[in-house]
């Protein structure tokens, strides 16, 4: 079976992947924590990027039924394919899924009670496990080719109907946690994931630099991969120079902050106290929130630069006030 469990808060996905019964206590010790983008991308991975490696196990599997091959040697067939493929966790968990379903349902072909009845119905025999296999596997791909099980904006009512809804409820000392059993499909856990996505008010975006798929909200526009964000970081900054570079306000901005500088160059060469120090940084930034609260609304307004060297000057008179007393009691 499959374990999930969705953390909309943390925007992670913890699983379980194949454990049975017998192995429940130890489930939170094997459980592996994803975040929403890495399942998006896995995905949309095993979707757009595995199906041909999956159309290849499912044709190995039929003629495995026919030829008599055993799970064994079954899977050293599908091995590599599945060792390569293995870092999908939905290949490696349908894949799981159904080496366990050919060795069910192929029993009575492999392993039979009676080896002259098999033979002489073997054609119906495997005509019947085929279509059962065939039905494990049309289940996972009808799920994987529904587009309405990927869609994270859906607002309509879907109804979700599985043979089985079951919960796995592990209680230690310390601990209480609750894990959903997915039925074989995954079907409950596209649609949670989905809704999960939706109910979190994101989307999904393409990256502007790596062009991969993430989950943002409608103004994002690059992933959390770390090189990613180092580009947008750099890119923003550079848009911040040039839009500084040529404001009609820069000059203005550019003369107060040296004007301010200059201030308390006066007031640390005559020595004066820490504490005068202290009192004039305080004073600069009330200074200075004063000048950017005016620079903000005339860059939003297109205000004359008029207004704010104004402002500026008012700012700069109280800035030169505050000097001037502190010398002349400095003295």
């Amino acid at each position: 079976m499959l374990l999930y469990r969705i953390n909309e808060k943390d925007r992670t996905v913890s699983i379980v992947w194949s454990i049975n019964k017998n192995e429940l206590l130890s489930a939170s010790e094997k459980e592996k924590v994803y975040t929403f983008d890495e399942i998006l991308s896995q995905l949309e991975d095993f979707r757009n990027n595995r199906s041909e490696i999956f159309e290849n196990l499912r044709i190995t599997m039929m003629s495995g039924l026919n030829e008599r091959i055993k799970v064994q040697d079954l899977v050293k067939n599908v091995g590599s394919a599945v060792i390569q493929n293995s870092d999908n966790v939905f290949f490696k968990y349908y894949s799981n899924l159904l080496t366990v379903a050919y060795m069910n349902i192929g029993e009575p072909i492999l392993m039979p009670k009676d080896y002259v009845k098999e033979r002489f119905n073997h054609k119906k025999l495997v005509e019947t496990a085929r279509a059962e296999l065939q039905k494990q596997f049309d289940e996972i791909l009808q799920a994987m080719n529904d587009e309405r099980n990927f869609d994270y904006s859906a607002t309509g009512e879907i109804l979700v109907a599985t043979q089985r809804s079951q919960l796995a409820v592990i209680r230690t000392e310390n601990t209480n946690i609750v894990y959903r059993v997915a039925d074989k499909p995954l079907l409950t856990f596209f649609y949670e994931f989905s809704f999960a996505v939706f109910n979190a008010g994101l989307k999904v975006c393409e990256c502007r630099f790596c062009h991969r798929h993430f989950l943002g909200t409608e103004e994002a526009v690059c992933c959390e991969r770390e090189e990613c964000l180092a580009e947008n970081k750099r890119l923003k900054n550079q848009m911040i120079r040039e839009k500084r570079k040529n404001s009609d306000y820069t000059r203005d901005m550019d003369n107060y902050t040296a004007y301010v500088r200059n201030k308390k160059k006066d007031l640390r060469i005559a020595k004066v106290s820490p504490y005068v120090m202290d009192e004039f940084d305080d004073l600069k930034k009330k200074c200075k929130a004063v000048v950017d609260s005016k620079l903000a609304e005339c860059v939003e307004f297109g205000l004359p630069v008029a207004e704010l060297a104004h402002t500026i000057e008012e700012q700069e008179a109280v800035i030169k006030a505050f000097r001037d007393k502190a010398l002349a009691e400095n003295r």
